[in-house]
């Protein structure tokens, strides 16, 4: 089934938070190499707003899906867009970092917690180290 068909078979409902969602991914991959991550946070630590029928999860996926079509839409940009939308939905979220040794390297990575639990399912995510919370 193409995209496009895809699309068309989802709900209403869904087919608007997949384009909030890659509006949201768009917005943050564009402005990450400009922009201070303090300002970014900002944005994306907006207020909960009044909480939708959307689950954390329906919102994790369409964030995955619009991520995975932008070119160089990474982690961090992942997790502001969800956090943002997460938030904005009534979800009470926090946007993690972490780091982690791999060999000789240092790896880091961005992931939202939101109610408790990882909601971005990244693999391997509980093997970094997170840094203190994130100011809000």
């Amino acid at each position: 089934m193409t995209l496009l068909a895809r699309f068309v078979h989802l709900s209403v409902a869904e087919r608007l938070l997949l384009v909030r969602a890659f509006a949201w991914v768009l917005f943050f991959r564009a402005l990450l190499p400009f922009a201070p991550l303090p300002a970014l946070l900002r944005i994306s630590n907006g207020p909960v707003q009044a909480r939708s029928a959307l689950g954390s999860s329906t919102i994790a996926w369409a964030v995955r899906a619009a991520a995975s079509r932008i070119p160089g839409a990474r982690c961090l940009a992942r997790s502001l867009a969800l956090q943002a939308l997460l938030r904005r939905s009534g979800h009470e979220s926090s946007l993690n970092i972490g780091v982690r040794r791999e060999g000789a390297d240092l790896e880091a990575h961005a992931w939202v917690t939101c109610e408790g639990r990882t909601v971005d399912d990244e693999p391997g995510t509980v093997a970094y180290t997170a840094f203190d919370p994130l100011p809000r």
